[in-house]
């Protein structure tokens, strides 16, 4: 595959139809290149600098970076392809059930937030509930479903507030995500979206409840333990995570069922 048709697939599968709107992305996470360049690289009249391949490569997942990369190489040395494998294994595939993952190991798919898109989810509660529930509708919703779901007043503006920001978008069939899934940015990496997540975790204590969710567990407790089985237990715990994100039905028709698990594991020391 050549490295522009590859790089078309990329975007079109990250939820950007239209070139314009991928290229705005790029360049919102630092990559260094005007729309005129990129569409004679993406319609494959020209090859792009190594620079240029290396800023793309780092805003996408991991898998999907290594194809890109492996795809430039084979069009920058045509007499040596046998040493570069045709890449296709790290695609991003699509998900019928959409989610949004903010923290914690995350899989190499979905688009990353801009932090101009948090920023906007952070406008209030309603934007970022109703992020939350597109982000798992399996099929565009008509804007009645979602009043039904969370009749809130203004909600027709913060839908458009979201379809502004890239997030959202209408089609003849309904709203809905612009990309299968969302990745929010490391916070690590950008310390002035702190207030924001802190934000985020206060709405999450309340979404479920918001919107009628049945608990079905609430536990807190605080034991000694020995220091060895503080890694045991982490390791468990991310497991018990890889198995929810597993626990879906390839017919998603079948995957009626939401669920909000929220953990929080903090070690310390007291006197005693």
């Amino acid at each position: 595959m050549e490295f522009s048709e590859l790089l078309k697939r990329v975007r079109v599968q990250m939820g950007f139809e239209k070139a314009r709107g991928f290229h705005q992305d790029l360049v919102e996470k630092g990559v260094e290149c005007n729309y005129a360049h990129y569409m004679k690289i993406e319609s494959g009249k020209l090859l792009p600098s190594p620079k240029i391949v290396e800023q793309i490569s780092t805003t996408l997942a991991e898998d999907v970076a290594k194809d890109l990369v492996i795809s430039y190489c084979r069009a920058l040395f045509p007499t040596f392809q046998h040493f570069f494998p045709q890449p296709l294994a790290g695609l991003p595939k699509e998900k019928k059930d959409q989610q949004a993952v903010r923290e914690g190991p995350q899989p190499a798919l979905g688009r990353e937030l801009t932090r101009r898109q948090v920023a906007v989810l952070a406008k209030s509660k309603s934007h970022y509930y109703c992020f939350l529930i597109m982000s798992v509708a399996r099929r565009p919703l008509q804007f009645q479903e979602i009043k039904e779901i969370y009749p809130q007043k203004g909600l027709m503006d913060t839908i458009h507030d979201l379809e502004g920001a890239h997030i959202l978008r209408s089609t003849e069939e309904g709203i809905q995500s612009v990309a299968p899934e969302h990745r929010f940015p490391r916070e690590k990496d950008f310390p002035e979206l702190k207030p924001f997540y802190r934000q985020f975790d206060q709405w999450d204590e309340s979404f479920a409840e918001d919107l009628n969710f049945v608990p079905h567990l609430n536990k807190m407790f605080i034991r000694r333990i020995s220091p060895r089985y503080l890694e045991v237990i982490e390791d468990s715990l991310n497991t018990l995570l890889k198995l929810v994100r597993a626990s879906d039905e390839l017919d998603p028709k079948y995957n009626d069922n939401l669920v909000q698990i929220r953990l929080s594991l903090k070690s310390g020391a007291l006197p005693g």
